[in-house]
């Protein structure tokens, strides 16, 4: 199986292994950015250590990332107010 060019636009099961289950609107919003894999998976890296302030502040996400990250927290602020 050839190597999968992670610089290229990701495609819906690409988002989906990367962030895990987020709704159909959201990964549509994400497809839309044109965002590349490697940059939805440096968006999953911030995701997973959202919680620690002093990294992410020493590490700053730009441009496509933080789209991205914003939107998948906002899909998990709305999964929760609908819990």
């Amino acid at each position: 199986m050839p190597e999968q060019d992670t610089t290229q636009a990701a495609s819906s099961a690409d988002i989906k292994r990367l962030l895990g289950h987020i709704d159909a609107h959201t990964v549509a919003e994400i497809r839309a950015s044109n965002a590349t894999i490697d940059e939805i998976a440096a968006a999953a890296m911030y995701l997973d250590r959202s919680e620690n302030r002093a990294v992410r502040q020493a590490d700053p996400m730009t441009g496509r990332v933080r789209e991205i990250y914003e939107l998948v927290r906002a899909d998990e602020a709305r999964f929760e107010e609908n819990r």
